[in-house]
């Protein structure tokens, strides 16, 4: 079955847990995430997944994205902040039943090896964000506008603008209009 990244929907009763540094979110971030710049990975979040249900602060952070992986206990989290300076943040999280599981098999010593396909999902997600998504007929990534050729050479075919793409309304009005 083929993995479709998309913000995530929290089944009611799941309460997430971070787990960001046993995950290894910030290795993949910078592997697959170097020379990313805020602004052009918030306007690929926007174009992509459409507007944030995730909400963001009201100190620093400007929007998260709440995505999910190809595992359904397991999701990462995008953020974009300003400070000082302006950057981005990826984090892990994974379901409450997880958590547990995990403390179990880590009192047995078997804390790695219960999470490596953990790991491996946070990893193919953070990859899963350098697939190009189209603005009309351009082509950008969180990397910023590509060349076909660079698009070409992501080996990851393009995915589909979110259905919000153009519209500047908030959610709800434009939902109205899709009916």
């Amino acid at each position: 079955m083929r993995f479709q990244m998309m913000q995530a929907e929290i089944p009611d009763g799941m309460r997430l847990e971070p787990l960001s540094h046993e995950l290894k979110v910030e290795d993949a971030a910078h592997k697959y995430m170097q020379g990313v710049e805020y602004g052009n990975l918030l306007a690929y979040l926007i174009r992509r997944f459409g507007y944030t249900k995730c909400g963001s602060d009201d100190h620093k952070e400007i929007c998260a994205y709440l995505l999910n992986t190809p595992r359904e206990d397991v999701f990462i989290r995008v953020g974009v902040r300003a400070g000082r300076e302006v950057w981005w943040d990826f984090s892990a999280y994974v379901s409450n039943a997880t958590w547990l599981e995990y403390i179990g098999a880590r009192q047995d010593g078997k804390g790695q090896e219960f999470l490596k396909d953990h790991v491996k999902a946070v990893a193919r997600a953070v990859k899963e964000l350098q697939r190009p998504v189209y603005v009309r007929d351009v082509p950008i990534s969180p990397l910023g506008r590509l060349t076909e050729d660079a698009a070409r050479k992501v080996r990851l075919v393009a995915c589909e603008a979110h259905e919000s793409a153009g519209y500047g309304a908030v959610s709800r009005y434009y939902k109205q209009l899709l009916r």
